[in-house]
């Protein structure tokens, strides 16, 4: 800037003989540094100043150049620019700048954000990357360039992952968790939109632990910034930076230092000092060397000394002589080639700012120039980082961005790229890869449009796009090829005459149709016999026809195949075929109600009965063991991990379902100890004593179709025919079923027995929803319902404090209701969920790797897994591959107990509740009592033999497998199945074999004297076991069993922990309690030390924030859970003293905070004392000026008969004189050691005193005005004197105005707006001036009144002999100038008033006409109204105004809104539109017609997508949000319920960046202003408008203007000069414009 300014000065063109001088400032990149130095620049440097009248402008400067960031600039422009002093800033590129309404004096030489980040979006696009992260300065720099690039960034369909903003000043854990955001996201592409500081510190954080290598996209702040090119791990990173650019001489200026200069200046001496690391001209520290002279700054590497990329220097450069040539401009005169400067020429700085908006140049072949905005023409540099040759990073250029080309030309690349780690290849940044043809994209849930999974298209149809949303169906005559992608046409193959089939088919259609005709014939020869009566010889005869046909349909399915025959085959094939089976069936049910069967021995009919025969439908399903018995028990197990699953060709019978994978041994030993508990019931004296109960053990194979087949097993048997005598009811039914292990096959196999009432008791289905006795009346279970466990989790995970968790579930009904029901519980403890996945073990890999993925990213330190163990062994495993970060683990009882998942050792410290661990005296060695003799006599038995020991029994083995020898020793086998020492589920079991036998045995015994007898023989239904069931209530082996009634047991549960032995192997350790049973906080209890994630004995912390300090509040962090919050510092004044403190509260009243705003300390007591001389002064002063009015009131009380005592109302002034002694004695209560009655004595004896002070003089002078007296310096005398009346502030002048004998008002928005000013309060405000171009229209309405009243006036009809006048005034469309006009109206012009008594009605008019708008209309009447002027609107249509109870002076003469809200909805409703969109004013007139628009559309079935206001005032983020909505909507259709000018603006910011084409609905506001005409992509638009009419004489009348009439109306002549681009009477230089409200001269 120095150099730039004393080239300047040395220049013979620019400022010739004129010396520019500086002070720049150092704003330490702070908003208050910045505040200060914009007050010091609009002062001076002197801290007194005089200049004759007033301060304002003294050794102001005449423009700014700076700051460098935009917060600051923002700061400054809004201090210097109420005083019109111009800043061009260099580098603050924030769109909001642009805002011409808010920052009129900004100017810059640097793009706009706005347009780098549409060129940032363009880029993104560009290369393909559509998953990108977003990293930000959380400063106005950042927020609204990130806010301008996301946009921008939508509408280019890029999808973002993350979006974090940060500060230089956040504390390191802020920016921390900015860094591991990148680390740990999918996106490969980083954008970030930050200053250089900001980057430097994450840049700085990821180096200490580098994140995977990413693709870095920057904004020009930093990416130019060479300091950075340090951070190696950013090779390859791009973005766009200011034009690179040579300055001549510039690098020997800088150069140009020498240890003398710099010692001057105390910013070059710190940064010599810095650079050469020694001191000038100081003595040094013993480690510190003195400068010595020989540094030399020529040979100093540093950004100061590289002019190779001279790019935001350049802007400051530029900005230097923008600002000398707006000087050049003001105080320089170009006369015959020569150009004179006059450096005596005052000039203000809104000169400059004028001539600053005009400039255009050129320098160094750079042009400098502004638009409208003070925006300069956004070109950039497309750079790389390319690492050289040496291994050092570089600045390329490899390409350009010019936003002045059209569309299509404005981006180009030239030169080769190379990416992250200095690769060639573009890198990839997808949150999905592309469908290919034969699939489709479906959008995976929760997540954003660019992650979507492929799904293969269903049989049939086809895609033939890459990432095609939809697959379609192939036509009629093909069908799909192998790949999906193509139609190929299906071959056409028919069944011929001469083929061997077609002549058997043929034959045999003749051969059955012949048959049938002789077989009708030889009926109908017998017809009268009795055997062809008994057959119903009608019914026979008609099936015989029918059989005919349908054998001669045949026929229709040889030969080649055309459209006819296809259609008949089908048809009368169906017809003849049904109809012979209908006849066939109706002929049976004759003969079956007549009772008839043959009587083999002879030719006649007997009647007799039969037994019905039952055959089960399908193949019988065995079960894996079976043991007859006197009454049959039903049991259900998982014993298989899966069912084999089969492809259906729907040509043959399918197979019988089949169980594959291993074995699950722990189901094993349940249906085992099933066994073992009948064996031991059958051995029993007490229970069914004489009674043998037998068992049907059936394995579901994990699987709800496998399950549903064995509930209709169990209702059967196992013979596949058998005979009941009546019907097939209940024939072969099990009494009770023990199963089925999980939740969702047991829903399904309730569903099926219920209906038959056999009771189903359950060990493991613990699914909340089973519970619903609406739904299932026949379910029990031994096991507790999940609702239960869930609240116990809940519970214990808020117990240690975690609030910040992941979930993960079965996606089954076990899982979705448990994790429901948790997360429910959860919800209500204060807990967050940061992710709940669900996954089935049948789910492809790629469901269960994505999450395992989301657990390794997650943040969260604690995991809940509300799984069956198939599926959590499936996710273990997986995860087992590539460990996630340490975890805690917490486990529902469906697997933390299972002893299979013990080999995960990452999982070690895993704790949850299980099942009371408990004993059964003989399982094991029941267990144990295998032989390879029994074993090979079970299926079952023997493929678990066979994998335990690894060998075949009885088999011819495989070269590599053993036969087993009979040495196979089951005691030694580590196995599930033998493990008894954690009998926990198994019990379960148990408990539920003896409570369906307790329930039987109290359906068929009966207990006499003590002794029970039971009878084998008793028929009972399962029913009656049902009921029984209900009522069971016993104890085995020290264990209780009863039901509630739901069905449920009592839920006690043990806590149980994963820790590691001594051995290193993890072993289950009992180490708490639950038991619902309990009251309310005796429930949970834990009894023993446990271990966490990797054995460590200290609790994991899990928390989203860590929790906020005493001294801090709680605030949330937008769009997280309550769990995440920031903690910010209690304001001045309050104090928090509690942890995570919600809110701060204040101090007491005599209190104040400490440093840490934690506790409230006393405030020291101040004040003011009789010995202090402040204190003497105050006494002496109280009781002088007590006195004094003393001494006044005995002199007036001595001559209280004269005149003059009489003439100011003697009473009064003993009163006012006695005031005034008492306000001057309450001084004194002021002063001496406060106390609370002294306190509240003072003020309050000193306020009514002050205050009757007051009003008493206020009554005394009241008194002499309303008396008319004066005093009379001639005598003693008094005289009366009129009233003056005078109005308050500036009088307002009409635009157009003519005396008469009446006057009417007229108010019009001749202009689009109001300055906006603000005020000081020092000074007298300006009067109110319209700003922005002329409304032609309204300049057209304001001439029509003056037609009429011209009209009128030469009527010999209307007003014969009397002359109307006139004053029309423009509102400038603002409510505070037509409130002015108002009371303008309610007055009249002159500034001081005679009226003899009152100033009420002086000038009225006596009418007004007008305003256009209804928000100043509705202003208007409330001013003008209650002095009873009517007011006449032409256009003000709110139906508010209709209300007479407010407005009752109130007319108009278009109509109300309400009847056009009604049109429009009908008009929208006409045309079958019901999904439309709505954008209104945000004023009377767009908000209460919009509201009786919405309601009658309410009322007609139409729906609005969305519902925007705005208003022409605000800024214009604000009208491109409006903008953005209606270009992003669903809806067609556009109602705009909008006043012309908001409108107007609002089509203009679509014009920009046209939206998809929308049909445009308009109320008659805007929809008939040939204004809007010029946009042609409203085309189409339609709305209601005033009628259209013809005034005869007007258009001679507005045409009737010349120049010399025109310069006669300031009005007239801003229009004439607008609308001919020229100016009347007055030089361009002179020429001012001022608005019709501040015309004085």
């Amino acid at each position: 800037m120095i150099f730039a300014i004393e080239e300047i000065n040395n220049s013979t063109e620019l400022l010739q003989g004129i010396k520019l001088g500086y002070q720049i400032y150092d704003s330490c990149a702070s908003v208050p540094v910045a505040v200060h130095v914009a007050f010091q620049l609009s002062n001076g440097l002197d801290p007194v100043i005089y200049t004759g009248d007033n301060c304002s402008q003294s050794g102001m400067v005449k423009a700014v150049v700076g700051e460098t960031g935009s917060s600051p600039s923002i700061s400054m422009s809004r201090i210097i620019g109420p005083f019109n002093i111009p800043q061009v800033s260099h580098f603050a590129t924030c769109a909001c700048l642009s805002d011409k309404q808010q920052y009129p004096n900004f100017f810059r030489t640097i793009p706009s954000d706005q347009f780098q980040a549409e060129a940032l979006a363009k880029l993104v696009k560009h290369f393909g990357w559509n998953w990108i992260g977003a990293v930000r300065s959380d400063s106005d720099y950042g927020n609204n360039g990130m806010e301008s690039f996301l946009d921008a960034a939508h509408r280019e369909g890029i999808c973002v992952e993350y979006s974090e903003s940060f500060y230089r000043t956040h504390p390191r854990s802020r920016i921390q968790r900015v860094a591991d955001v990148i680390r740990r996201s999918t996106a490969m592409v980083v954008v970030a939109f930050a200053a250089f500081g900001e980057v430097r510190l994450l840049l700085e954080e990821l180096s200490l632990e580098p994140s995977p290598p990413r693709q870095w996209i920057g904004s020009e702040a930093w990416v130019t910034d060479t300091e950075l090119l340090r951070f190696s791990f950013c090779a390859g990173a791009i973005g766009f930076g200011i034009q690179k650019s040579v300055i001549p001489g510039l690098r020997d200026f800088l150069l140009d230092l020498s240890p003398s200069k710099v010692a001057a200046s105390p910013v070059l001496t710190e940064f010599w000092e810095d650079a050469f690391n020694c001191r000038l001209g100081k003595s040094a520290a013993t480690d510190e060397r003195v400068c010595d002279g020989n540094e030399d700054i020529k040979t100093l590497q540093s950004p100061y000394t590289d002019t190779s990329q001279l790019r935001i220097t350049n802007m400051v450069y530029k900005a230097v002589y923008a600002i000398a040539h707006a000087i050049h401009k003001a105080v320089c005169q170009e006369t015959n080639s020569t150009t004179q400067c006059d450096k005596f020429t005052r000039i203000e700085s809104k000169e400059v700012l004028t001539q600053l908006k005009k400039v255009n140049f050129s320098r160094n072949g750079y042009d400098v120039s502004f638009d409208a905005n003070g925006d300069p023409v956004a070109r950039y540099e497309l750079v790389n980082w390319q690492k050289s040759e040496n291994g050092s990073i570089k600045l390329v250029t490899v390409g350009q961005y010019d936003a002045s080309l059209p569309v299509g030309q404005k981006f180009r690349i030239n030169r080769n790229l190379t990416w992250v780690d200095g690769g060639t290849q573009v890198p990839v940044s997808v949150c999905t890869d592309s469908c290919p043809p034969g699939t489709r994209k479906v959008l995976q849930k929760g997540k954003p449009i660019c992650c979507y999974d492929c799904l293969l298209c269903p049989e049939g149809e086809i895609s033939n796009a890459t990432d095609s949303p939809d697959c379609f169906p192939c036509p009629k005559e093909f069908w799909p090829n192998a790949e999906r992608d193509t139609c190929l046409p299906k071959p056409v193959e028919f069944l011929s005459y001469n083929e061997v089939l077609g002549i058997i088919l043929a034959t045999f259609s003749v051969g059955g149709a012949s048959l049938a005709i002789i077989t009708a014939a030889v009926f109908y020869h017998h017809r009268t016999s009795p055997i062809v009566r008994a057959n119903n010889s009608e019914l026979s005869f008609l099936l015989l026809f029918s059989l005919t046909l349908c054998f001669l349909c045949s026929l229709t399915f040889i030969g080649a195949p055309s459209e006819w025959s296809c259609m008949l085959r089908h048809t009368a094939f169906g017809i003849t075929f049904v109809l012979s089976l209908a006849l066939n069936g109706s002929e049976d049910d004759v003969k079956q109600r007549a009772g008839l069967t043959e009587d083999r021995t002879g030719a006649g009919v007997s009647t007799q009965t039969s037994s019905v025969k039952c055959k089960l439908q399908g193949t019988t399903r065995l079960p894996v063991f079976s043991m007859d018995g006197d009454y049959i028990i039903g049991g259900v197990f998982s014993i298989h991990h899966y069912m084999q699953t089969v492809k259906h060709n729907y040509t043959t019978m399918p197979e019988p379902l089949r169980c594959t994978g291993s074995i699950k041994t722990r189901d094993l030993r349940f249906s085992r100890a099933m066994i073992f508990a009948i064996g031991e019931i059958n051995n029993s004296t007490e229970l069914l004593p004489g009674i043998k109960l037998g068992y049907q053990i059936y394995d579901s194979c994990a699987s709800v179709t496998v399950a549903v087949h064995v509930a209709f097993q169990l209702l059967n048997c196992l013979d596949p025919v058998f005979y009941t005598g009546d019907n097939c009811s209940q024939s072969g039914m099990v009494k009770a079923v023990v199963g089925e292990t999980g939740s969702s096959p047991s829903i399904s196999m309730s569903r099926i027995i219920g209906p038959f009432n056999i009771p189903q008791v359950s060990h493991l289905a613990t699914c909340a929803c089973l519970s619903d006795k609406q739904q299932y009346p026949n379910f029990f279970r031994t096991v507790p319902s999940d609702q239960f466990q869930a609240e116990a989790l809940a519970k214990l995970v808020k117990h240690f404090g975690w609030t910040w968790i992941g979930a993960v579930r079965s996606d089954s009904d076990y899982g979705n209701n448990g994790m429901a029901s948790f997360l429910d519980a959860a919800h209500r403890e204060g807990i967050c969920v940061e992710y709940s996945e669900s996954f089935y073990r049948t789910h492809p890999r790629s469901r269960i790797q994505r999450v395992a993925d989301v657990i390794r990213r997650s943040t969260a330190m604690v995991v809940v897994a509300f799984a069956a163990f198939g599926e959590v062994r499936l996710l273990l495993e997986e995860l087992s591959l590539e460990p996630s970060p340490p975890r805690q683990w917490i486990g529902s009882e469906a697997w933390v107990t299972d002893t299979e998942l013990l080999r995960f050792s990452f999982c070690a410290g895993a704790i949850g509740f299980g099942i009371q661990k408990s004993v059964i005296p003989g399982l094991r060695d029941f267990l144990l009592d295998l032989s390879p003799s029994k074993v090979a006599a079970s299926p079952v038995l023997t493929e678990f033999w066979e994998d335990a020991f690894n060998c075949r029994l009885g088999k011819s083995a495989a070269t590599d497998e053993r036969v087993c020898d009979g040495t196979e020793d089951i005691k030694m086998l580590q196995s599930p199945y033998t493990d008894t020492s954690q009998l926990r589920i198994t019990n379960m079991v148990y408990k539920a074999v003896y409570a369906i036998a307790h329930a039987i045995h109290k359906a068929v015994c009966q207990e006499t004297n003590s002794t029970t007898q039971c009878d084998k023989f008793t028929r009972i239904e399962s029913k009656e076991v049902l009921t029984q069931l209900k009522k069971v209530n016993f104890s085995r082996n020290g264990y209780d069993v009863s039901f509630d009634a739901n069905g449920d047991p009592v839920a006690r549960y043990e806590l149980v922990n994963w820790q590691k032995s001594e051995s290193g192997s993890i072993t289950l350790v009992t180490v708490g309690q639950y038991d619902a049973s309990l009251p309310v906080g005796q429930k949970f209890r834990i009894n023993r030390n446990l271990t966490w994630v990797d054995g460590g004995t200290q609790v994991p912390v899990s928390v989203c924030t860590d929790s906020c300090p005493p001294g801090t509040r709680k605030v949330l962090q937008k769009g997280k859970p309550i769990c995440c919050y920031d903690c910010l510092l209690c304001p001045e004044g309050e104090i928090s003293n509690a942890t995570d403190s919600p809110d701060c509260f204040p101090c007491p009243k005599e209190f104040w905070p400490n440093a840490e705003r934690d506790t409230c300390l006393p405030k020291p007591v101040e004040f003011l004392s009789y010995n202090e001389v402040l204190g003497i002064i105050l006494a002496t002063f109280s009781v002088g000026g007590a006195c004094l009015a003393i001494i006044t009131a005995a002199v007036f009380y001595r001559h209280r008969t004269s005149p003059i005592v009489r003439a100011n109302n003697s009473e009064l002034s003993f009163l006012l004189l006695f005031s005034l002694t008492l306000c001057f004695l309450c001084s004194l209560t002021f002063i001496g050691a406060p106390s609370e009655w002294s306190c509240m004595l003072r003020h309050t004896a000193f306020g009514i005193t002050f205050v009757l002070s007051l009003a008493l003089n206020g009554s005394e002078d009241g008194v002499k005005q309303r008396a008319g007296l004066t005093e009379d310096r001639t005598g003693a005398g008094v005289s009366t004197q009129t009233v003056s009346c005078k109005l308050q502030s500036a009088t307002r002048l009409p635009v157009f105005s003519m005396d008469g004998d009446y006057v009417i008002g007229g108010v019009f928005s001749i202009h689009y707006y109001m300055q906006t000013v603000k005020h000081n309060y020092t000074t007298m405000p300006e009067p109110l001036r319209c700003t922005g171009s002329i409304n032609t229209r309204e300049l057209h309405f304001s001439r029509a009144m003056i037609f009429a009243i011209e009209e009128i006036n030469n009527s010999t009809e209307l007003l014969p002999g009397i002359k109307l006048g006139y004053q029309i005034y423009d509102s400038c469309a603002s409510v505070p100038v037509a409130v002015h006009v108002a009371f303008q109206l309610s007055n009249g012009l002159d500034p001081v008033i005679y009226t003899g008594d009152n100033c009420s009605q002086s000038g009225i008019v006596m009418a007004v006409i007008g305003e256009t708008g209804s928000t100043p209309s509705i202003s208007i009447s409330r001013i003008i109204g209650p002095f009873n002027i009517p007011q006449v609107s032409h256009f003000a249509t709110c139906a508010c105004l209709s209300d007479k109870q407010q407005y009752p002076s109130f007319f108009r003469t278009v109509p109300s809104d309400q009847f056009q809200a009604d049109a429009l909805a009908k008009l929208v409703k006409h045309f079958g539109w019901t999904w439309i969109g709505a954008v209104r004013s945000d004023s009377d007139y767009g908000n209460n017609g919009m509201a009786s628009f919405l309601d009658a559309a309410r009322k007609e079935g139409i729906c609005v997508e969305y519902s925007e206001s705005f208003y022409r005032t605000q800024p214009r983020s604000r009208i491109q949000r409006v903008a953005d909505v209606i270009r992003r909507s669903t809806a067609m259709v556009v109602v705009a319920f909008a006043a012309s000018g908001d409108l107007r603006l609002l089509l203009e910011e679509l014009s920009l960046e046209p939206s998809p084409r929308r049909q445009w609905i308009g109320s008659e506001a805007w929809v008939t202003n040939t204004d809007m005409l010029r946009f042609s992509f409203c085309a189409g638009a339609i709305g209601f408008a005033i009628e259209r009419s013809v005034i005869p004489g007007l258009r001679d009348f507005l045409l009737d203007l010349s120049p010399s009439k025109v310069a006669a109306s300031p009005v007239l002549t801003e229009f004439w000069e607008d609308a001919f681009n020229c100016r009347l009477g007055k030089s361009e230089k002179d020429v001012y414009r001022q608005s019709p409200g501040h015309r004085a001269q």
